[in-house]
């Protein structure tokens, strides 16, 4: 048995994302895998070392700082998760909540969970929005998504504005990967292709689409590792054929050029 945390499942759902939860159940259920979704619209609600799997997906600013809140009261538990290979999925704007700091447009500070050492600036003036084509180390094919954005994130002890309260942060700049690097749209800091982050078993990025439902191969990795991570018991990946996402990913790949 799979068990997975859809975290927020109310309030960070913008784009439907939650069809990517809908569509991993889904595909594990055809390698023959019991699981079970459980949705909370609360940290507080669940155990989260009881998962094998924590997805939280994006929503709007104002939203984001209120699951924030909400999850700055199990930070050790989120680190622990982390650090004991947990696998997650953070989508969106949502893994932008693992930094340091997230400055909002208003220049309001507002402490992140301090997972990594990053930070987050806002701005009010444009949205950064757009189809992304990515190079993605975890499948052997294009990542397509979606990106729609206000943020600049940076790495590293000089990421914090100057007058952000000291925090260290749990992981070094220097041990986190990219998720995947761009070809075509924004990365972290709107200027380097690297987008997202990666570390042990958890992923962040900005690209939404839903992006589990647009990429097929990404889709089929996650299986695979679940499967893997959690001991399936004589565990051999199944082909399916799926031709309605296979479809539709060779048409938005083709569009995108």
């Amino acid at each position: 048995m799979i068990k997975i945390l859809h975290l927020y499942n109310n309030l960070l759902n913008l784009y439907g994302e939650y069809a990517n939860m809908v569509l991993l159940k889904k595909h594990l259920a055809d390698q023959n895998i019991k699981v079970e979704v459980i949705t909370a619209d609360s940290a507080a609600d669940v155990r989260l070392e009881d998962f094998q799997f924590i997805y939280i997906g994006a929503g709007t600013e104002r939203k984001q700082k209120l699951a924030l809140a909400d999850l700055q009261t199990r930070r050790d538990d989120i680190v622990h998760c982390i650090e004991s290979g947990t696998n997650m999925l953070l989508t969106g704007n949502s893994f932008e909540m693992l930094g340091r700091v997230i400055v909002d447009a208003d220049g309001v500070e507002h402490s992140g969970l301090c997972c990594f050492d990053f930070s987050v600036t806002e701005q009010s003036q444009k949205r950064l929005t757009g189809d992304v084509t990515a190079d993605c180390a975890m499948i052997p094919a294009t990542l397509v998504g979606f990106v729609n954005k206000c943020s600049t994130i940076i790495f590293g002890q000089d990421s914090a504005e100057p007058d952000a309260k000291p925090q260290a942060a749990a992981i070094p700049a220097s041990a986190i990967k990219s998720f995947c690097t761009v070809k075509r749209g924004l990365g972290n800091d709107n200027v380097a292709p690297d987008e997202g982050i990666r570390y042990k078993n958890l992923c962040g990025t900005h690209l939404t689409g839903p992006l589990l439902v647009k990429n097929p191969l990404l889709l089929d990795w996650l299986v695979k590792k679940l499967a893997e991570s959690s001991d399936t018991k004589g565990f051999v990946f199944t082909p399916h054929d799926y031709p309605n996402e296979n479809d539709a990913y060779a048409v938005t790949l083709q569009k995108l050029g």
